[in-house]
């Protein structure tokens, strides 16, 4: 009854508006740029805190892609920066050089130390985008993924993916090396479906930023689930994308 009475008033209402010359437009959002909720915490975290380093795990080269490459060098933070791959490591130090403040690891992070097996696109393979010869991953069926995206079809993909061996340590290492560390306040993680083991390794370490932004887009269902309840039962709450999480503890 309520809704036929507002669908007879708003007819009425749009009728005498069109007598006068006026037309009713449903207003649609425009797609302006996106808020830098990652920014905009770490920002605030340094507020309330004061300045702590970041820890990168998977850096890459420290621009592609890279969602607080600009946000260390405007807000001049200290930082460790982890990648495992050999060529995409020596590009990291060259995109950061001149920044004083800055610590580079060449190797992977997990929840045990050893040595892994790391799969990545052959780097000769120049028929490929650029955004991937920055793909790597402990699972070659997560490279295998990206077949569908854009520039990738008819490339042969599974023809032009190598391993190599990676040595590989925990963040609770990383701690002990790196005493910019022992102020932390933001864990950024990319590691293409290795992302839980990584807050678990920073968990078992008893390092808690005020901040974790992970990707979450290659994990499992139940170990979504089971980071998510593990970061829960150690303060934090979530805003997720299709992609990534973002893990904030208030305490």
């Amino acid at each position: 009854m309520i809704s036929a009475m507002k669908r007879k008033g708003q007819k009425f209402i749009r009728t005498q508006l069109e007598r006068l010359g006026i037309a009713i437009e449903r207003r649609k959002a425009g797609n302006g740029p996106s808020i830098p909720l990652l920014r905009l915490l770490v920002e605030h975290s340094i507020l309330v805190d004061g300045k702590g380093a970041i820890l990168q795990i998977g850096a890459n080269d420290g621009v592609l892609a890279d969602p607080i490459h600009e946000m260390i060098v405007a807000l001049d933070l200290p930082a460790v920066l982890v990648e495992p791959i050999p060529d995409r490591f020596e590009e990291l130090q060259r995109n950061y050089a001149g920044q004083p403040n800055i610590s580079f690891e060449n190797c992977a992070v997990s929840s045990e130390p050893g040595e892994a097996e790391l799969f990545r696109i052959n780097p000769k393979a120049t028929h490929f985008p650029d955004w991937a010869h920055g793909l790597a991953s402990f699972e070659k069926t997560v490279l295998l993924k990206h077949q569908s995206k854009e520039g990738m079809a008819g490339s042969n993909l599974d023809q032009h993916i190598e391993s190599l061996r990676v040595p590989v340590v925990t963040i609770g290492q990383l701690l002990k090396k790196h005493s910019a560390l022992q102020k932390l306040t933001a864990i950024q993680i990319d590691t293409e479906g290795h992302d839980f083991a990584v807050v678990k390794s920073a968990v078992a370490a008893g390092c808690l930023p005020r901040i974790i932004h992970y990707e979450h887009k290659h994990l499992s269902y139940d170990d979504q689930l089971a980071c998510r309840n593990l970061l829960i039962s150690h303060g934090y709450s979530f805003l997720s994308n299709f992609e990534d999480t973002l893990a904030y503890r208030y305490q």
